[in-house]
């Protein structure tokens, strides 16, 4: 198995356990913080501004505008940005159709150069993923994952 597969095959997992965790979630619950952790929304937002970073690497258009993007970046305190949040559901559409866009992109693309940052991105995805995942406890749903 090459590096392209192996990465896609990480991001398809995790691509399946957020796209679990964040059923039926509402707009609503998506932005409750809970104990000072960041909210479902700020997380799923910043998952897909590591998948914008992922693209970038490859060369490849960013799915979603940097502008709208900062308030999910690295380093704020996501709280204080909590009115700049978009809307949960077009989140969700936006993290499936980045998963498409590196699908497409990373299939037969060389990533020699980029495997480090490639290997970080991806458990940097999977660490935020699970944090959805217990934020959806939280909210008081059963969990998805079994």
């Amino acid at each position: 198995m090459n590096t392209n597969d192996f990465f896609l095959i990480q991001l398809g997992f995790n691509d399946e356990v957020v796209n679990k965790n964040t059923e039926d979630i509402t707009n609503e619950e998506s932005l409750l913080f809970h104990s000072g952790a960041n909210c479902v929304n700020w997380l799923l937002g910043h998952i897909i501004y590591g998948r914008n970073l992922v693209l970038k690497l490859m060369g490849a258009e960013p799915v979603w505008d940097e502008e709208k993007m900062k308030c999910y970046s690295r380093g704020i305190k996501a709280i204080d940005h909590k009115k700049l949040f978009i809307l949960f559901e077009d989140l969700k559409i936006l993290f499936n159709k980045s998963f498409e866009k590196i699908n497409e992109t990373v299939r037969n693309a060389d990533l020699s150069t980029v495997e480090k940052d490639l290997a970080g991105l991806a458990l940097h995805e999977i660490y935020h993923s699970g944090q959805i995942g217990y934020c959806r406890r939280l909210l008081g749903k059963e969990g998805k994952i079994k």
